[in-house]
């Protein structure tokens, strides 16, 4: 968890999410591609950063109706990390096997 300001109107909001070690990793978003189309030779297409919440929190939202967040498994992040290999990534789930939240799943694959 961390906070997370929101500017119109200025609150600070607590959200759970993924922040990146800047040192170790830089992150592309690749929203454009589904998970298994992902390839290493793509990690030239897309537009690398070190911005700490470039992953963030909105690759899930919470369903008011629902009572229940959703996730978007179709967000999905390239990862360079220090040593120049790359991953593919993306969350698949927001709760553990109890059905409690804040239990975030995800899939990894390096390319």
């Amino acid at each position: 968890q961390y906070i997370n300001v929101f500017y119109s109107p200025y609150t600070p909001y607590l959200v759970t999410g993924a922040l990146i070690n800047q040192s170790q990793v830089i992150v592309a978003e690749v929203f454009d591609t589904p998970f298994e189309n992902i390839t290493g030779e793509m990690g030239l297409d897309y537009d690398f950063t070190d911005s700490l919440d470039v992953i963030g929190y909105d690759w899930k939202s919470y369903n008011l109706d629902a009572g229940a967040f959703t996730v978007y498994p179709e967000m999905n992040y390239m990862l360079r990390d220090a040593e120049g290999f790359l991953y593919k990534f993306h969350f698949v789930d927001f709760y553990n096997d109890e059905g409690e939240k804040g239990y975030p799943k995800m899939e990894i694959k390096r390319l």
